[in-house]
Order: structure tokens, then sequence, then C-alpha cells
């Protein structure tokens, strides 16, 4: 399985003192397919990122 990983994006406030969310793009290259996750957290983008690649492995087995 190939996996591509854009790099993570970080969301501000209107007033450019807070990161409201985080967003990456995960891409399986192997079936042709990406995914635009989010989060609050970086840790909970991390572990998003994580689950969504478990799954792809899970399903391509």
């Amino acid at each position: 399985m190939e996996i591509e990983k854009e790099k993570i994006i970080e969301i501000w406030n209107s007033d450019h003192n807070k990161v409201t969310k985080y967003t990456q793009i995960i891409k399986n290259n192997s079936i042709n397919e990406f995914k635009k996750i989010e989060a609050k957290s970086l840790s909970s983008l991390m572990n998003k990122v994580r689950d969504q690649v478990i799954e792809w492995n899970f399903n391509n087995k």
C-alpha cells in the first residue's frame, strides 16, 4: 500500500491568535482514494489519520 500525506494545515481564528482546527489530506495511491481529515487538536488529527491508514490496510487484505 502506497500512502502519501500532505502537509498539516493550521486553520486560525479571525483574530489570528489561536488555531481552531487542523487539516491534512492523505492519499492511498494503491486504490486511488484520498481523504481530508479534520480535527480540533493536533493529537486528534494524528489519531484520525492513523485510524484511516489502519482501515485502508484492513480493507486491502
